[in-house]
């Protein structure tokens, strides 16, 4: 590089058009599901029967889990269903149709750009009119992205509400936010809980944990690299359900028999087996996993249909803890069980494309990003819940929830979120781009993005016909049994699950196993509140 001859910074937006797998077209398409002044409040956090039905999946895990790394417990593996099944299951393990709409070099930073994409997009929406008829209505098609774009999207089409026409008014077009970078923001909420670097010393911690194995890769900012940080979660919560099954069933060593909760059915009685190793681990999950979520104050509005007055009271919702008689130890482990379970339960239903167990799931993660400040990550979490429950039609609705994941693979389990699959044809782009030694001007970067998915596929082609091995680009999965085996016998030198009054991480002297208790839930009614009128002030639902 030279003074007038530096590297160049090009900010440009992808677009990828993907075929509905799960269309909805059998559903009413006229109206709003719901009316976002009467729709109660409590319609967006979790009820009783989404903390059932969040049980029952993390029953199912942690019974796989055991099944797959207990000696003992092998023989269980064949009465274990290989999924958590849902209605669509058939529907998922189809390939998903993706169109490549070309790159703009535009940056979707810039209110100008992103309204200039929305333009863009909007000329391929079934029923765009570019005519002065303000009685053409085009139809309503979801546009997602991470939440930077998902923001962008909503002010651009904003700025253009006072157009003549619902073409010029973008009213065909319906943002929507992502799950991938969603996952990412997940893990940051684990690190402000569970992660700290002074907690070296401190046995059974994360970070301690990272040490334990050499996860050098593996840093304060989860962001730095996601796959390292989301591989080091997964270890540790495993290790964690290994550990607390050996307690459990009272067994000194991965490698020993059981001497509580011991099975005495017949071995090779499917119905038996089945019952029993769930109802072991039904017992596990509700000892050490799903603390209360506490609930919105049964005093002052509870929709946003009328206004009481300040009553004065204050009310907070109290846990189980008393300080006198508290193990922070023992907290840790709680909260590391439920936060590592969530995790693995959202990775699962992105895996098998259930968009159900996805905004269950989102409903838990708002309280916890209003918990840990993650402000727009809940604002965002909670307008998808209110699209899906409120905002959209019975048709648009339902293709919001079912249509979040793409499969290439053709199996059950191998979906993976859409704006994931953006990324995925960024890098081919850039591989494309890089190669290209003429000047960068818009007819070019349109030709190249356009060409380059089809170039790369022609090349995997002819490499496979040749012989020619190339290396995948997937991150790699290894091993894991040893690290997961390592760490077990850590944490079960540190009596991780036994109930000792008194004492604490050195980290975390104030652990609480249940942060959300701290939530001020008249704040987050009101905010939900104050959320709903914003979203149904928006023009383009």
């Amino acid at each position: 590089m030279t003074i007038y001859n530096q590297h160049k910074d090009h900010h440009m937006y992808q677009i990828c058009a993907y075929e509905n797998r799960i269309s909805g077209n059998h559903l009413d398409n006229t109206v709003a599901k719901g009316d976002a002044n009467t729709v109660p409040f409590t319609t967006f956090i979790p009820s009783q029967l989404e903390l059932d039905s969040i049980a029952s999946d993390f029953t199912f895990l942690v019974a796989k889990i055991w099944s797959q790394h207990i000696p003992h417990f092998n023989i269980f593996a064949p009465v274990i269903p290989e999924y958590i099944e849902h209605q669509y299951m058939k529907e998922m393990k189809q390939k998903t149709a993706r169109i490549n709409m070309g790159v703009l070099m535009k940056s979707e930073q810039y209110n100008e750009d992103m309204t200039d994409i929305c333009e863009f997009m909007h000329k391929y929406v079934p029923g765009h009119n570019e005519t002065d008829d303000w009685t053409k209505q085009p139809q309503k098609v979801l546009s997602g992205g991470d939440y930077l774009t998902f923001e962008r999207h909503k002010q651009a089409q904003s700025s253009k509400r006072n157009g003549r026409t619902p073409t010029k008014r973008l009213e065909g077009l319906v943002p929507k936010m992502e799950e991938f970078h969603n996952q990412g923001e997940l893990l940051k909420v684990i690190w402000k809980l569970l992660y700290s670097t002074s907690s070296a010393r401190d046995q059974g911690t994360l970070y301690a944990a990272r040490n334990t194995i050499n996860a050098r890769n593996v840093t304060q900012d989860p962001a730095d690299d996601f796959y390292a940080a989301s591989d080091l979660v997964e270890k540790v919560t495993t290790a964690y359900i290994i550990t607390g099954g050996l307690t459990h069933f009272g067994m000194e060593s991965i490698d020993s028999l059981p001497c509580k909760n011991v099975y005495e059915g017949a071995v090779g009685n499917t119905n038996e087996m089945k019952e029993y190793i769930f109802d072991q681990a039904r017992s596990f999950v509700k000892t050490f996993t799903l603390p209360e979520i506490p609930k919105l104050p049964e005093y002052g509005p509870n929709c946003n249909t009328y206004h009481c007055r300040y009553c004065g009271k204050k009310k907070s919702f109290s846990g189980k803890d008393n300080e006198n008689e508290s193990d922070g130890v023992s907290a840790y482990t709680k909260l590391v069980l439920t936060l590592g379970l969530l995790r693995m339960d959202h990775n699962d239903a992105i895996h098998m494309g259930d968009g159900t167990r996805m905004l269950r799931i989102d409903q838990f993660l708002v309280l916890y990003y209003k918990y840990c400040h993650c402000t727009k990550y809940a604002f965002g979490t909670l307008e998808t819940i209110a699209q899906a429950e409120v905002l959209l039609t019975e048709r648009q609705a339902h293709r919001l929830i079912w249509n979040r994941t793409v499969n290439h693979k053709g199996d059950a389990n191998t979906n993976h979120p859409n704006d994931l699959d953006v990324e995925h044809c960024n890098k081919v782009f850039k591989d494309s781009a890089h190669s290209y030694r003429g000047v960068f001007t818009e007819k070019v970067v349109s030709r190249v993005s356009k060409s380059a998915m089809k170039v790369h596929e022609i090349i995997k082609q002819f490499d496979k016909m040749c012989n020619v091995h190339v290396p995948s680009g997937r991150h790699k999965t290894c091993d894991k049994e040893i690290d997961i085996i390592t760490l077990v016998r850590q944490f079960q030198a540190c009596n991780l699950f036994d109930f000792i009054p008194g004492r604490s991480h050195y980290a975390y002297p104030n652990m609480k196993e249940n942060p959300l208790t701290e939530l001020d839930m008249e704040f987050v009614r009101d905010w939900i509140g104050a959320s709903l009128k914003k979203f149904q002030n928006k023009h383009f639902y």
